[in-house]
């Protein structure tokens, strides 16, 4: 509950999904709170919480996801490429999923460190973009913690085949 700007931000696994200026939260003159249903019990709500936080402040987005992000243990890290052509001139974004050890999956692209086992083969950059620089073969490796994973990259010649003319 922001008090100045009279809004409630709502997250679910970090992520802000929504606002309401429409909450209302009276001042606790006593020691009951209520949480999912109205104060005398009535009109529960239709859901389960597993975790609720109450801070004395508004916190920042960016203090949510931290909290969020601090309670879950990876267990395994792996590295995909998304569509498109690995020829030598274009540019690729790879992306880094993350699995914690309830099996749930996380894209951490943006948390990786992302490095390339040959940097004349392809570049890569901290958001995941491989430029590809020349034909040939590249491990483009994520780093998270102590996890790392790796996928090959094989960049293809942008100049096609060539043709050989002969004269007549």
């Amino acid at each position: 509950w922001d008090s100045i700007a009279d809004t409630m931000a709502f997250y679910v696994d970090g992520l802000l999904v929504g606002t309401s200026s429409t909450v209302t939260i009276s001042a606790f003159t006593d020691t009951t709170f209520s949480f999912g249903a109205q104060r005398n019990g009535g009109s529960p709500a239709q859901a389960d919480f597993d975790e609720v936080r109450i801070s004395s402040r508004a916190r920042s987005a960016g203090e949510i996801q931290a909290d969020f992000a601090a309670g879950i243990q990876y267990v395994g890290l792996s590295v995909g490429q998304r569509p498109g052509s690995l020829i030598s001139g274009h540019t690729v974004p790879f992306f880094a999923t993350a699995t914690d050890d309830f099996g749930g999956t996380y894209d951490v692209t943006e948390q990786v460190a992302w490095s390339s086992s040959d940097i004349f083969v392809g570049l890569i950059d901290q958001d995941g973009n491989l430029f590809a620089l020349s034909a040939g073969t590249a491990a483009i490796s994520a780093q998270l913690g102590s996890l790392s994973a790796n996928r090959a990259a094989t960049v293809l010649s942008s100049q096609g085949p060539l043709a050989i003319l002969q004269n007549p």
